[in-house]
């Protein structure tokens, strides 16, 4: 079996570190190695982000000193070369800080959407909460009409088995029926999924839709004291279609500071579950 390789994209701000920190810990329980990535504007920058790798390593060491850490300084910009370095290093998984309003070159929630796309890498994004010393407990999947939903299930059921974790899937209750009867396939589908590969799990339905349903997934996050939230797609159909314009406030920096697991659906590869034996 390869070694699994985690991607942290770093500007050396505290929440890029906390970033180092998730990593380091995913990258301690799957015995896995973490690259980390400084992204420069031209050559002047770049001995100066050398030695600031150099220092960031400590974050890695200081969770497990035997874990195997490499480094990299790449001329370009971040919408370009993150998911450039994560195919060219065959990463499985890129964890990165989001500062909300401000922060890597810029990198809001709408922006971190733009580096997401394209990738067949799962991104983690975290903000300032730290790594639960557990794992991922608690994992919150939200479940919409795509159907092409059910072809990530695998990224969440593999890291619940890691993890011991219980999954709490959530839906709207569509009250058009066909959208409703199309949701709850989907549902089935899951509720289904996970009990026969023996994954414990929980399901809410509610009213709600648009951002209304974004603030009801993270009132069931909040519920269920989440370390992580999956969104299994970008489609048009998919969630972040239904959250509109309040994504980036609603979720992908929401208030809670949970970390968000973006998966791509583009991408149907198995190499997308990290957690996968």
């Amino acid at each position: 079996m390869s070694q699994k390789k985690i991607l942290v994209p770093t500007d050396f701000t505290e929440v890029a570190e906390n970033a180092i920190a998730h990593a380091g810990n995913m990258a301690s329980a799957i015995n896995g190695s973490v690259l980390l990535l400084h992204i420069i504007e031209n050559e002047d920058e770049r001995a100066s982000a050398e030695q600031k790798l150099i220092e960031e390593i400590k974050i890695v060491k200081d969770i497990n000193a035997n874990l195997e850490v490499d480094t990299l300084v790449r001329t370009g910009n971040i919408f370009d070369d993150i998911v450039g370095v994560a195919k060219e290093n065959h990463a499985h998984l890129i964890f990165m800080g989001t500062h909300g309003m401000k922060g890597m070159q810029f990198l809001t929630g709408s922006n971190a959407l733009k580096v997401v796309t394209g990738s067949n890498v799962p991104f983690i994004i975290v903000q300032d909460r730290e790594y639960n010393e557990g794992g991922y407990d608690d994992i919150i999947v939200p479940i919409t009409l795509d159907k092409k939903t059910k072809q990530k299930l695998v990224n969440v059921a593999n890291m619940a088995r890691y993890f011991n974790s219980k999954v709490h899937i959530i839906a709207a209750d569509e009250s058009d029926e066909f959208l409703r009867n199309q949701v709850r396939r989907n549902l089935k589908y899951a509720e289904n999924y996970f009990e026969e590969i023996g994954v414990e799990y929980s399901t809410t339905l509610c009213k709600k839709s648009g951002s209304k349903y974004a603030k009801a997934v993270l009132e069931l996050a909040k519920e269920k004291n989440a370390d992580l939230i999956s969104v299994m797609n970008m489609s048009d159909t998919g969630i972040f279609s239904l959250l509109g314009s309040q994504l980036e406030q609603d979720l992908i920096t929401n208030e809670l500071k949970i970390p968000v697991m973006l998966v791509n659906p583009k991408n149907t590869s198995v190499n997308t579950s990290v957690f996968s034996s």
